[in-house]
């Protein structure tokens, strides 16, 4: 609750009178971060702008690796694989402005020949 000096989250924070401590829980920091379909696609979990793509099209890429970083809100979104896989395509470029569901990669989930 508001009132108390020790509650939870998704990890814990720590307040009295004017001053609070909020700390991440770290398990949640290692959650992939964006959306994949079954069909593959990566989407966007907020608007932002793409500051880096930090693979190419045809990357083998591991499960929670990261694939993007988008800024929202003056906040760095860490965009990481869902799953182990194979970058099919790459949708978005850096400087692009990308909406709250846009596709911004699809990744197959095996490598094809």
């Amino acid at each position: 609750t508001d009132n108390d000096p020790w509650s939870r989250a998704d990890g814990f924070r720590i307040g009295g009178g004017n001053h609070t401590f909020t700390a991440a829980n770290p398990a949640a920091r290692s959650r992939p971060r964006g959306r994949s379909s079954a069909g593959g696609d990566l989407t966007a979990q907020m608007p932002g702008l793409v500051r880096e793509v930090l693979v190419s099209e045809g990357d083998t890429v591991e499960r929670g690796q990261t694939l993007l970083i988008l800024e929202a809100m003056k906040m760095e979104i860490r965009v990481s694989a869902p799953t182990d896989g194979v970058v099919k395509r790459l949708l978005v470029a850096v400087g692009d402005v990308v909406e709250r569901g846009q596709r911004l990669a699809e990744l197959s989930h095996q490598a094809e020949s």
